[in-house]
This record gives C-alpha cells, sequence and structure tokens, in this order.
C-alpha cells in the first residue's frame, strides 16, 4: 500500500492532512531517525513516534501501534523514503565531484584508479598467511590524507571529504522546515552514518572508472550495508564536539546543490575480515591538538 493510499483513509481534515504529509516526512525522520543508533531498523520506536505525534498533533488524539496502524505504516514510509534520499544524494555528490577536478579524472583509468585508492577492498590487503584484511583506512572518509609515509597513511579531516558533506547537506535541507523544539539537540549519528555509506556505494558505480548502475548488487538496504553502518558508527561515536562544527558548516556549503533523483545502492563488502577504516575514521588526542582537523 503506498504513502498516498495510507493518506487517503486518514481523516479527511485539510490542515491534519497537509501537516502529517510535512512535518512526518521532515520531522519524525530527520529530526529522530537521524539520532537513532540503528538507523536500518524503526520496528520498535512506535514509543518515539508516538512522543512525535503527540507534540506534532494537538487535538487529534490517536495511539500509534506497531501493527495495522495506518499512521505507523507512513512514518515507516517516510523513514524509507528518507534513507533512499541518501543514496541519490551521495550518487549527485560523487558526480559532481568528479565533475569539478581540473586533473586526475580525465579518463576511465584514472577515475578507476581513484576509487580503488579512495575505496580500497579487503581483499587487496593479506597478512603474511595470505589471508584478507580490512583496510586500516578509506581515504574517501577523510578531508585528505598525508601518506608521507606509504606504510602508515593518516587521515585529516574525518567525514569531511567533499561528498560526505555534499550528500550530509540532505539531512541539513530536511530539518530546515521542523518547527522549533520538535528535534533533539543530540548529534545525528545516524544521518552522518548513513551519508558515508551512501557515498562509498556511490563511490563504488565508478569501480570500473564509468558510471555503473542498476547491476543485480545495487541495493541501498540493511541486508547490504548494515555492517558497514555499524563500522561508520563506531568511528562516528569518537568524533569531538568541534570537529561535528566542522562537518556540519561544511556540509552547509552544499546545501540546494542537488535536486532528488531516484537511484539505487551497490553491495558492500562481506564482513569477518577485521576491523575496517570504516571504524578508524577519527583523529586521536594528539593528533588533534598538533594539527588542526
Amino acid at each position: 500500500m503506498s504513502s498516498k493510499c495510507v493518506l487517503s483513509r486518514l481523516p479527511k481534515r485539510p490542515s491534519l492532512y497537509e501537516r502529517i504529509c510535512h512535518i512526518l516526512l521532515f520531522g519524525h525522520v530527520s529530526g529522530v531517525i537521524a539520532r537513532f543508533e540503528e538507523p536500518w531498523d524503526i520496528a520498535d520506536r512506535v514509543p518515539d513516534a508516538q512522543r512525535l505525534w503527540d507534540r506534532c498533533f494537538t487535538g487529534h488524539s490517536h495511539t500509534l501501534q506497531k501493527k495495522n496502524d495506518l499512521v505507523f505504516f507512513l512514518i515507516k514510509q517516510c523513514t524509507y523514503d528518507w534513507r533512499s534520499m541518501f543514496a541519490t544524494c551521495g550518487e549527485k555528490a560523487v558526480t559532481a565531484f568528479i565533475s569539478r577536478q581540473v586533473t586526475g579524472f580525465d579518463t576511465p583509468v584514472e577515475i578507476e584508479a581513484y576509487v580503488e585508492w579512495a575505496v580500497p577492498q579487503t581483499q587487496a590487503f593479506h597478512d603474511d598467511e595470505g589471508r584478507g584484511n580490512a583496510p586500516p583506512i578509506l581515504p574517501f572518509m577523510w578531508a585528505n590524507v598525508d601518506e608521507s609515509d606509504s606504510e602508515n597513511p593518516i587521515g585529516k579531516g574525518p567525514f569531511q571529504h567533499e561528498t560526505i558533506l555534499d550528500t550530509f547537506a540532505f539531512y541539513l535541507e530536511s530539518i530546515a522546515a521542523i518547527p522549533d523544539g520538535l528535534w533533539k539537540t543530540s548529534s545525528p549519528k545516524a544521518a552522518l552514518a548513513l551519508a558515508t555509506v551512501a557515498v562509498e556505494r556511490a563511490w563504488k558505480q565508478w569501480a570500473t572508472g564509468e558510471l555503473v548502475q542498476d547491476s543485480f548488487d545495487d541495493k541501498f538496504s540493511s541486508a547490504m550495508w548494515n555492517l558497514p553502518t555499524q563500522e561508520v558508527l563506531e568511528s562516528i561515536d569518537k568524533l569531538k564536539p568541534r570537529t561535528w562544527t566542522k562537518i556540519l558548516e561544511g556540509a552547509a556549503h552544499f546545501i540546494g546543490a542537488h535536486k532528488p533523483k531516484s537511484i539505487r545502492a551497490q553491495q558492500c563488502y562481506t564482513g569477518g575480515a577485521g576491523l575496517s577504516g570504516r571504524a578508524l575514521c577519527y583523529e586521536s588526542e594528539s593528533e588533534s591538538e598538533s594539527e588542526s582537523e
């Protein structure tokens, strides 16, 4: 059942109808889901949805239920739409980044080489026994990478690569419509995590040096992206307040840069190869004190 069909069965009060369409999509999803520890599963978040309903729709009493409830169905549909928009914005951000580069991205060979460097695959790393290891750093997650010591590259500016900031700007756009007092002040960890894995998926679509979409593995779903999302959240949990400030300020420059376009996402690698660069995208206190993030 589509969200439009669901809405058609809600009480025929124009003002209520419009507020459901507008506030639930931007207020609930952006203001609440963005701060969840688990952005892929909201099945047990009925209490959060109930609190939002009670605050947004005073005078319209309704008790949300996990099953057979049209309002909660609509909230879940809004959540699916919100997640898919990160995939959309991720692809647009990567395409725009490539088009902005003056050198190094003129041919498919150059683009392929950049993707191989920026999003290294697990199988490209091997220990002394020939087993695959997770890459220690994923350059696409950093503003820049110091490779003066090729054996120990150092990332600077976690989650501040242009493509991540560009994609994360979607979150800032969505909360702009939330009435004052309806969204929490805690960091939007889930939103940043989804922006990051959406960008990783988008880069992988350019793995051959040319854009390849709609393959069998090209889905932005929990089954394919939950593990990378959890690893990214390991890094996000360690971000300092001043880093969050830089991320938010950097993303603000990309507000309004893109319009929606429906896309799908690419399957991530399978787990079990150790702690990857997704979970190591943060700077130690000693590094951040000696150099700016």
